[in-house]
């Protein structure tokens, strides 16, 4: 969690780590004098390295605890609160990530790195997932029953 403030920006650090059976994807964010970067890693866990090439990362930047005067309709005159209100979405393709081999497990990963707009919110929260570069949802794993 990212908060702007007049003192500049403060970082929680966040990793997170999580497997499933097509892979592991680690977020890693820093602060820095400009906003924020990020790296993320997705290991390839599956059988095909060649899904690599077809890997999108997808990074939202989420707007919390924000406020909404609302003009029109049923709910005129009220202010509703929102948490986790996308602001930014960055999608990477896998030819701006870097391929390479994790010698630790002889799988095949790929590396994204850039930066975050962290301008559009006062508290934000990231998201970050991969998906197939023909659309934009996350890779599951298999419903076992």
């Amino acid at each position: 969690m990212a908060r702007n403030g007049e003192a500049g920006l403060t970082f929680r650090p966040c990793h997170y780590n999580q497997t499933r059976r097509l892979g592991q994807i680690l977020l890693e964010i820093a602060a820095t004098d400009n906003g924020a970067l990020f790296i993320t890693t997705f290991r390839n866990t599956g059988n095909s390295n060649k899904l690599l090439s077809e890997l999108n990362l997808n990074i939202a930047v989420l707007g919390m605890n924000e406020q909404t005067q609302v003009k029109l309709g049923e709910n005129r005159g009220k202010s509703l609160h929102h948490d986790f209100a996308a602001r930014v979405l960055q999608k990477h393709s896998a030819t701006e990530g870097k391929i390479s081999n994790d010698d630790a497990t002889d799988r095949m990963q790929i590396s994204w790195h850039g930066s975050l707009g962290l301008s559009h919110c006062s508290e934000c929260a990231v998201a970050a997932w991969v998906s197939h570069r023909k659309n934009s949802r996350p890779f599951r794993p298999p419903v076992v029953t």
